[in-house]
This record gives C-alpha cells, structure tokens and sequence, in this order.
C-alpha cells in the first residue's frame, strides 16, 4: 500500500509537470484529456504491480502458512508417537510386575504349603516324642524307685571307704609336713652357716687386705717424711752458700 501510494504521488507529479510544460502549445481541454488518458495508464500500471506484489505476498503467506502447518502436523505427529511409545513402555513394564508379582505370589503359596505341611508332620513327631517322653520317665520312676536302696547302700560303703582312706592321707600328710619341715630346717641352717663362714672369711680377707694399704701407706708416709727432710736439708745448704758466697762479694767490695 505505502509503494502504490508512493508510485500514485510520483505519476502525479509527473503529470503535473508534463501539463504545465506542454500548457503553451495545446489548449487547457486537450491538456487535459492528456493528463486524464497519461494518469489512467499509470494508475493502472500501478494498480497491476500493486495486485502482483499482493498476490505474491499472498501466495508467500500461504507457504509459509502451510509449512507451519505441516510442521506442525509433524511434531504433534511425532509427540503423539513419542507419547504412544512411553505408554507401550509402561503398559510393557507394568505387565512385566504383575507377572513377576504373580510369580511371587506362587512361591508364596507354595511356600505356606510346604510350611503348613512340615508344621503337621512336626506336630506328629512332637506327639510321638512326648508319649515317648512320658514312657521313658514313667518307666525311670520305676527303675529309680528300685535302685534307691541299692544306690544308698553303696553310698554309705564308699563313704566309709573314703573316710578310712582320708585319714590314712591326713597322717600321711601329717608325716609328710613334718618331714618336709625338718627338711627345710636343715637345709636353711646349712645355708645360714655357709653364708656365716663366708662372711666370716670375707671379712679376714678385708682386715687383711686393710692392714697391707695400711702398711703401704706408713711406708709411703716414711719416705716422704724422709724426702721432705732431705729437700729441707738441701735448702739451708744452698741457702748458706748463697748468704757466704753474698758476704764473700760484701768483704770484696
């Protein structure tokens, strides 16, 4: 619309112009039939250019249109497959539970079965065990009530027997401990007299040992007693050379 308007204002201006160029050598009538016939035909020709540039638009529009729609026709096609797919998937899945449940659920129940059996033959053994039980302890009573003179009879002799024999082990015992006793009594004297001699013979060899530092010592206190004296006696005679030899310079001079 804006470029046919566009080209009207141009054919316009132009026929203006064309009018007032030609206005001198025509009359105003023939001018303007001119201007009429030149303004019709660029009317028209705009008119044309305007339903083409239209149509084409149209046509555009309506590909485009259609391409949307085609496309999508495409992804609702495509989501509804998508769609379908996840559902089977969950249809598969929830058809693969229940079959694993209803495998479940028959070990279950063979299961129970079983327990329900084992409990019965259980149940039987128990009873038979119980009669048994009762039989045997009816029959323990019996046995027990007849052995019971018989068992007290030989307890009291094993007692006896065992009395006797425990005071057989207490005097044994008795003789035992004194003897070991004894024993013991000798053996620590002997060992109190050995250690006593050692002690005793330690002791000489310490005193002995002491009187010999003891004389080394005097010995050694003795010469140098002696040295002491000798050096003393050294020293007033090398003092007295000194003083005679100083009187004998003393007199010279």
């Amino acid at each position: 619309a804006a470029a046919g308007a566009g080209a009207i204002s141009d054919g316009t201006a132009c026929a203006s112009t064309t009018a007032a160029r030609e206005g001198g050598e025509v009359s105003a009538d023939a001018a303007g039939a001119w201007a009429r016939t030149e303004l019709s035909s660029r009317l028209e020709g705009i008119a044309r250019e305007l339903r083409r540039s239209v149509e084409h638009e149209f046509a555009l529009a309506e590909r485009a249109l259609q391409a949307q729609h085609q496309a999508a026709q495409e992804a609702a096609r495509l989501q509804a497959g998508a769609t379908a797919g996840q559902q089977q998937a969950a249809l598969d899945a929830a058809n693969a539970t229940q079959q694993q449940l209803a495998r479940k659920l028959d070990m279950k129940q063979k299961q129970v079965k079983g327990s329900l059996s084992l409990l019965t033959r259980m149940r039987g053994r128990l009873a038979g065990r119980w009669a048994l039980e009762a039989s045997l302890r009816t029959w323990c009573a019996a046995a027990a009530s007849g052995k019971d003179a018989r068992m007290h009879a030989l307890l009291a002799d094993k007692l006896r027997s065992l009395r006797h024999v425990g005071g057989l082990f207490a005097a044994w015992r008795r003789d035992a401990q004194s003897a070991r006793r004894e024993a013991l009594l000798a053996h620590e004297r002997a060992v109190h007299e050995t250690v006593r001699c050692k002690l005793f013979e330690q002791l000489e060899a310490e005193r002995e040992r002491a009187a010999q530092e003891a004389d080394q010592l005097r010995r050694q206190l003795f010469e140098e007693v002696q040295q002491r004296q000798l050096l003393q006696e050294n020293l007033k005679r090398v003092f007295m050379r000194g003083v005679c030899a100083l009187n004998f310079e003393a007199m010279s001079l």
